[in-house]
């Protein structure tokens, strides 16, 4: 097994079970004193909006990739990525008193199973990798849910939470229980002594050296698992790759979307029953309007707000354990939702058919929108999260290409992806009117 500290950020001590450990020399950081309130819910977006040295979960993926290929491009290296690797999806990662320090990047092998990790700092002024393994497996809040609910009790608020070195926990309360309980990687309820409560203090100077690592690394392009310039038109390569004869770029992109995709939330005669793509690209809208009016995210999870909205868009189980919801019902349903959570005047409308320019104009004045689909090529029957597009000019004479950048559901999607326009037989937009 291969895991390695490169940066001696906290007091800790190794669990029996790591069989080697490197520990690389990078200062002492023990001298923050700063509080912040348990309940404010600290996520990348209000991180950014305070901190413009925060790095995006976008590229803590491309620096876990940058990790993984140094290790497999090492003239000595033996590890395991060589026969194969993927990058799964970002986990948030906190320190004790609830700041976000790190995001943490699962490996899967070419198999699909867990193989290892990277950690990677939330900031431009750190080194950039915190610590990786490219063996075993480091776990996220769901295991929390699926843990508790075999109790029946419901986790609130919980947070990744990184206690210094290789120690991790799952920070939780329970409904009418004021209490911050954490749950180990194995499952278990875990006491943390008041010496681990140990905050990590956001970077206070610019470190250059750190920066011009962070530059190499934005400058990776992460491929798509398929085709460039794909016939369904979908894809996460950046369509500049290949569009030509354009003379300017028009683009517009919504900074760190919220990014919830869809999980298993129990199981029906042995079939994985899916949250359902509608309600769940609708937290993420729900979520950018929460930031403005708190109401709106009541438990302060948005695993929640999916489920909620489940019920206000009255989305059903089909027999393959797909959750399918009625296009007409979207538009009602997050009215519904956000009326009965501190909006009582809110507007929410679907419109079908929008030209492109309704999606430029919604994106840039008002805030991201759903588009819903039938019979896409790539999607088939499905509803994303619009966060931006892209279209490329050109001269009177020539037609422009024009994308909508997406935020897809599925569980092992995590980036960007392009759509090109025209590309389906038919859409419909939502839309917050009136938040």
């Amino acid at each position: 097994m291969t895991l390695k500290i490169k940066r001696n950020v906290f007091v800790f001590s190794l669990a029996a079970s790591i069989l080697s450990t490197a520990i690389m020399p990078h200062g002492t950081l023990f001298a923050s004193n700063e509080t912040i309130s348990p309940n404010v819910q600290h996520t990348i977006e209000t991180a950014l909006n305070q901190n413009k040295s925060v790095v995006s979960r976008e590229d803590a993926v491309k620096a876990a990739a940058w990790q993984v290929l140094n290790e497999i491009n090492g003239s000595t290296s033996q590890t395991k990525w060589k026969e194969g690797f993927k990058l799964q999806r970002v986990t948030d990662v906190f320190d004790p008193s609830g700041k976000l320090v790190a995001y943490l990047v699962n490996i899967l092998n070419k198999d699909g199973q867990l193989s290892g990790y990277v950690m990677v700092s939330a900031f431009l002024d750190d080194e950039p990798i915190i610590s990786y393994s490219d063996q075993g497996s480091i776990f996220n809040t769901e295991k929390v849910d699926d843990k508790l609910k075999s109790k029946g009790l419901v986790a609130e608020s919980p947070k990744l939470t990184w206690f210094g070195g290789v120690k991790l926990a799952t920070s939780y309360t329970l409904k009418d229980d004021a209490k911050k309980h954490y749950m180990s990687p194995s499952g278990e309820e875990t006491t943390i002594s008041s010496t681990e409560q140990v905050q990590y203090p956001v970077p206070t100077s610019i470190n250059e050296n750190s920066r011009k690592m962070w530059e190499t690394i934005k400058k990776i392009k992460l491929m798509s698992p398929g085709e460039t310039n794909p016939g369904n038109g979908v894809t996460d390569v950046d369509p500049a790759t290949w569009e030509t004869n354009y003379d300017s770029i028009d683009r517009y992109y919504i900074d760190n979307p919220y990014d919830q995709n869809q999980w298993i939330y129990t199981y029906n005669n042995g079939v994985a029953q899916y949250t359902g793509c509608s309600p769940t690209a609708g937290s993420n809208l729900v979520m950018y309007y929460a930031q403005n009016y708190p109401s709106l995210n009541p438990t302060r999870n948005q695993r929640d707000i999916v489920m909620s909205l489940r019920n206000h868009m009255g989305t059903k189980q089909m027999p393959d354990g797909s959750g399918e919801t009625n296009f007409w019902n979207i538009d009602d349903g997050l009215q519904s939702y956000f009326r009965a959570n501190g909006r009582p005047n809110a507007e929410v409308t679907n419109g079908d058919f929008p030209d492109f320019s309704i999606y430029k104009m919604q994106l840039k004045n008002y805030g991201p929108v759903l588009q819903s689909y039938w019979s896409q090529s790539y999607f088939g029957n499905h509803t994303v999260y619009v966060v931006g597009y892209k279209e490329f000019v050109r001269s009177w004479y020539q037609a422009n290409s024009k994308y909508l950048v997406v935020r897809n559901n599925w569980d092992d999607n995590t980036f960007n992806l392009y759509v090109k326009w025209g590309t389906w037989n038919t859409n419909v937009i939502t839309y917050v009117n009136k938040p």
